[in-house]
């Protein structure tokens, strides 16, 4: 998966940010997980035919009693720039009926693995958003030929975790306060 450079991210950062607080999006994001969000880093992503797939993971998880990831779990916010499915490596996830945890990666992933013929690819158009907790499992398949680009925003839901973000002046958060 092709990102935008970091200079790049850095001379726009404020046009992602303002979009953010104009859009109102982090206040319908908030609604649905009944819990005050902050947005703290993000990616702008382009996915071709020469994009790899991406392993079924989980955002935050536990392994042998320690905790991977960040706790809790990051919301991610998926805005889709391009027409995305399946064919075009869109994000696949486990269905809810199929999502066991264990405290082991490897038993976790191999469990993922034993069910990945049940992984929903929800199909996106342009401007459409997804949401999802990052604690799913989910993975990205290799693009068949299609192209996909998405700007993926995390979300945490921890105030004492996003107070690091928001004393530095250059991240997202502090860029986002100051526009709302």
């Amino acid at each position: 998966m092709l990102k935008a450079s970091k200079i790049y991210i850095n001379k726009h950062i404020d046009n992602y940010a303002t979009f953010l607080a104009s859009s109102e999006i982090i206040s319908v994001c908030e609604s649905i997980y009944e819990t005050k969000l902050f947005p703290l880093k993000f990616m702008h992503t382009i996915s071709d035919n020469k994009t790899g797939a991406l392993a079924w993971h989980r955002d935050s998880y536990t392994h042998r009693g320690m905790q991977m990831g960040a706790k809790p779990a990051p919301i991610k916010l998926g805005i889709y720039l391009t027409y995305t499915n399946k064919l075009s490596g869109g994000t696949a996830f486990l269905p809810k009926k199929y999502q066991k945890t264990f405290d082991n990666k490897y038993i976790d992933y191999l469990y993922m693995l034993l069910y990945s013929s049940k992984a929903f690819y929800p199909e996106f158009n342009v401007g459409d958003a997804g949401l999802w907790d990052g604690t799913i499992p989910h993975h990205r398949i290799k693009s068949k030929g299609k192209n996909r680009e998405a700007v993926i925003f995390s979300l945490s839901r921890s105030p004492e975790f996003a107070k690091n973000y928001l004393n530095n002046s250059d991240s997202l958060l502090s860029r986002y306060m100051k526009a709302i």
